[in-house]
């Protein structure tokens, strides 16, 4: 069977695709997949979280119950008992979900409601709000007055995520005007890639395709 080392070679240098082939043909690596899932920082755990979405979509199609187990154990690699703060999580759930409604989307309440106001998770589960959102919005909609108030969090990154997560969901509320300003960036994973915003860019987007809420 690959190595874990084999597995960050082809995610670094192989693609999301090489990926994907390789856990199809030997089911027990993507347990190399998780163990990314503890690098809070670059692509390469970006590369794991769309890989394991990936994956845990087409094994679900034979076995969802073998995926929920997954998405159980993810949660509980959040719980302080598991030892090392596994910051990735929060978006390999929300991925999942995205790519699941139907069967996992009963998760994302626990998601948002016992980790949203966890700090060092809260940038993760925004970033989940808006990938399930963006498709999905009925499945988080009631995350929105939660979601509202990050816009003026001291933190760039809350801020820019936040704007991001409301822009997916199509909702505009004063506060998103607010940041038209605010030239801080942040680098968001979006459309397979890793890209670079200023919030007046995100804030901006986001009142454009408002569907839902007021404009100013």
């Amino acid at each position: 069977m690959a190595s874990r080392a084999e597995m960050i070679d082809l995610i670094d240098n192989s693609g999301i695709d090489a990926v994907v082939n390789l856990a199809r043909a030997q089911p027990a690596t993507v347990r190399y997949l998780i163990s990314l899932l503890y690098e809070r920082e670059g692509d390469r755990r970006w590369r794991a979280v769309a890989a394991l979405g990936r994956i845990a979509a087409e094994r679900a199609s034979g076995d969802p119950e073998a995926v929920r187990e997954i998405i159980r154990r993810l949660f509980w690699m959040l719980n302080h008992e598991s030892g090392n703060m596994a910051w990735s999580v929060p978006e390999a759930v929300g991925d999942i979900i995205a790519r699941c409604p139907d069967l996992y989307g009963d998760f994302a309440a626990n998601l948002v409601y016992n980790h949203l106001d966890d700090e060092p998770l809260r940038r993760g589960v925004l970033w989940a709000i808006g990938r399930v959102g963006e498709q999905h919005p009925e499945l988080v909609a009631y995350a929105i007055p939660e979601v509202e108030p990050l816009l003026e969090d001291p933190d760039p990154e809350i801020r820019g995520y936040a704007a991001w997560a409301l822009g997916k969901l199509k909702v505009a509320g004063p506060s998103l005007a607010g940041l038209l300003p605010d030239a801080s960036k942040v680098e968001i994973w979006e459309d397979g890639e890793l890209r670079s915003f200023t919030i007046s860019q995100l804030a901006e987007r986001a009142l454009a395709h408002s569907v839902l809420g007021h404009k100013p």
